[in-house]
């Protein structure tokens, strides 16, 4: 009966994972440093869901329950989507991690003669961040889209941060002839901005232009670079998001064709980072199981018992 709800606990802390992942994947999509924090919940998810996949992995002594739980925690996420050749694909992968997570560690628990979940631990736990780090790719790759697709590339974060340093130094703006930004500047600001400026040299002060005639040449400014840079304006976004807007625009139709391939690229970089990411947590992980290992001795869900082991070993006839 504990192996079952064990069994039950590792199949639903995984899937819920996934779906708290899910609701954070835009804050990536969107590329704004201040909502990074955010996603601390979601990377200690994958602490919390992984220790407790270590604990089903270590004591599921049952055979077939122990490998069914373990592909229906990796596997299920796959099946909130439609059945693509990327999905089945994915899906067909994380099914042999969870068999080769799940047989690693009953093999290494075997042959141990001392309980150490870290070593047991060593080459399992991996293959459960690889096939974790693969279901949140495939969340992502059905959030974004072309347009999108090259915010993992951190292109938005880079134009934040240089126009963010670009604003301490007014005076850089100055030497090239237009008005200190920022990126939470919004486009018609920053236009307004310009136009006064202009307007300024030709020796028309600004308080001449009345409203309706500002909101004139604000309206042509923003047709200019709509039609010069491909994009739709309607004067409240930010610049960090026209530049951002702007270059993949640019890039999409440098690439025609091709571009529909960006998305897959871009979850492609996005798996990568995060399995980069899940090094560090490797080690939070294992601390974090045998936290749980040593709170459910006390509560005498676990025991500790010795065990009898056979040891083969080849000697000179």
């Amino acid at each position: 009966m504990k192996e079952l709800v064990l069994g039950i606990l590792v199949v639903f802390s995984s899937i819920a994972m996934v779906w708290v992942w899910s609701d954070k994947v835009a804050i990536v999509l969107n590329s704004e440093f201040r909502e990074y924090t955010a996603l601390v919940i979601p990377i200690f998810s994958m602490c919390v869901s992984g220790a407790i996949f270590s604990l089903g992995v270590l004591f599921i002594r049952n055979q077939s329950v122990g490998y069914t739980a373990a592909i229906i925690a990796l596997g299920a996420p796959f099946l909130f989507f439609s059945a693509s050749r990327v999905v089945m694909g994915a899906l067909g992968l994380s099914i042999f991690l969870a068999i080769f997570s799940v047989y690693r560690t009953r093999k290494e628990y075997a042959i141990s003669l001392k309980f150490s979940a870290s070593k047991i631990l060593k080459n399992s736990l991996p293959l459960y961040f690889t096939a974790v780090s693969l279901a949140i790719s495939i969340v992502y790759l059905h959030q974004v889209d072309t347009k999108g697709a090259t915010n993992p590339l951190l292109l938005r974060p880079a134009l934040d941060y240089t126009l963010r340093m670009l604003a301490k130094n007014p005076s850089l703006f100055e030497s090239i002839g237009i008005p200190a930004m920022g990126p939470d500047m919004t486009i018609d600001t920053a236009l307004e901005s310009f136009i006064r400026e202009e307007l300024k040299k030709q020796g028309i002060a600004g308080k001449k232009i009345s409203p309706q005639e500002l909101a004139l040449l604000l309206a042509e400014q923003r047709s200019v670079l709509a039609k010069q840079y491909g994009i739709a304006l309607r004067g409240d976004e930010k610049i960090t998001d026209v530049v951002s807007f702007a270059i993949e625009g640019s890039l999409s139709r440098m690439l025609g064709s091709y571009a529909e391939y960006l998305p897959f690229v871009s979850a492609a970089a996005f798996f990568l980072a995060l399995k980069t990411l899940t090094l560090p947590l490797y080690y939070l992980t294992l601390l974090l199981a045998y936290i749980l290992i040593k709170l459910l001795l006390y509560g005498k869900f676990f025991k500790r018992e010795k065990e009898m082991v056979e040891v083969e070993k080849i000697k000179l006839a």
